[in-house]
């Protein structure tokens, strides 16, 4: 069997993905595809790398379950996660801490509480965790660098 369509009868497929097979898809490793259904993403909101793999997932604004977030492990070469205003919550953060290459996630406006947040970060200080007033520009070095948003004196 093709790797190139989805096994599921038509009606069993997520409702984005009952067009069939689209150019676009074609682009995508079938288990990122099948991660990117789960998730209810398109070409756009899942970027690809130099090498054909994932590299961010863009799930602002979205209404999934905590643990819709495990479909990330498909993602082999995922760099960056964007929560804006999502309905995660704390329960998701173990899948964000088991993902291997996963190095930045941005958190404003999301259920996540602040011990959960800190959290995260003792258990991967590698990560950079964003929240709001926060950016990350380049450091001269190939990586990025956390910036945070501190009042200035007066």
């Amino acid at each position: 069997m093709s790797d190139s369509f989805d096994p599921r009868p038509l009606l069993e497929r997520p409702e984005h993905w009952r067009y069939g097979v689209c150019e676009w898809q074609q682009r995508y490793q079938w288990e990122e595809r099948v991660a990117m259904s789960e998730l209810g993403l398109g070409p756009e909101q899942a970027p690809l790398n130099d090498s054909g793999h994932v590299a961010y997932v863009f799930l602002a604004h979205r209404k999934l379950s905590d643990h819709k977030l495990a479909h990330l492990a498909a993602f082999t070469e995922l760099k960056g996660v964007y929560l804006v205003g999502s309905a995660f919550t704390d329960e998701c953060i173990p899948y964000l801490a088991a993902h291997p290459t996963l190095n930045c996630i941005w958190v404003p406006e999301i259920g996540m509480t602040e011990n959960g947040l800190r959290g995260l970060e003792r258990q991967r200080p590698d990560m950079r965790v964003m929240r709001p007033g926060e950016a990350a520009v380049p450091d001269g070095h190939g990586r990025w660098r956390k910036l945070s948003h501190r009042p200035l004196a007066t």
